[in-house]
């Protein structure tokens, strides 16, 4: 009754063959059976192309209740959005990451967006990263570089992480002001802060 009254009528619509107790039986669903039975793998098959090979909510290791569920969500929207690419219009079939590098980089160089408001966006991504008076900034170590104690030195791995303060999240940011101490985006707040309160004292 579920199935009749949300979708589905009871007209007779395709034939299947069942073999019971070894005789062949040739019976025909109605329609709201073989629209269940057709659709049915849709979900699997999308959660497919959301987990396979990469699956965002795994590799982000956050325990923020909302990066796990954006990690979700842009995940899910990257699955739709390639299954409608393929869909409409005329456009092979691609692998999950042949199709995620090319839309990210369409979503970077958006072409909808004029080259004034692509120069404000980026002023203020920076800007985020800078205290009121642009003492402080939150940057990342370069590739194959580690602290020792307060020095840069190198490292074997690519990008090695450590422990933040917090020690609640492994990163590789720190502030110039405070070399050697690891900084999440949260402790570089809290950072930020108590340098302006003890500039004005």
């Amino acid at each position: 009754m579920m199935l009749m009254s949300t979708y589905g009528t009871m007209e007779e619509k395709s034939e299947t063959v069942r073999s019971i107790a070894g005789l062949k039986k040739i019976f025909k669903y109605t329609e709201v059976f073989h629209n269940h039975f057709k659709g049915r793998h849709s979900v699997d098959d999308n959660n497919k192309t959301r987990m396979h090979p990469i699956a965002l909510e795994e590799i982000w290791q956050t325990t923020c209740w909302e990066n796990r569920i954006f990690a979700f969500l842009l995940a899910l929207s990257a699955a739709n959005s390639q299954y409608a690419y393929e869909r409409f219009g005329d456009h092979q079939h691609e692998s999950v990451i042949q199709f995620r590098q090319k839309m990210a980089k369409d979503l970077i160089y958006n072409s909808w967006m004029s080259e004034d408001e692509l120069m404000t966006d980026n002023r203020k991504r920076n800007a985020r990263n800078m205290s009121p008076s642009g003492g402080c900034k939150l940057i990342s170590l370069l590739p194959y570089e580690k602290f020792d104690g307060s020095l840069v030195v190198s490292s074997e791995s690519e990008y090695p992480r450590k422990l933040c303060k917090c020690k609640s999240v492994k990163v590789r940011t720190y502030c110039p002001c405070s070399p050697g101490v690891i900084l999440c985006n949260k402790c570089f707040a809290s950072h930020v802060i108590d340098k302006e309160k003890s500039n004005q004292t």
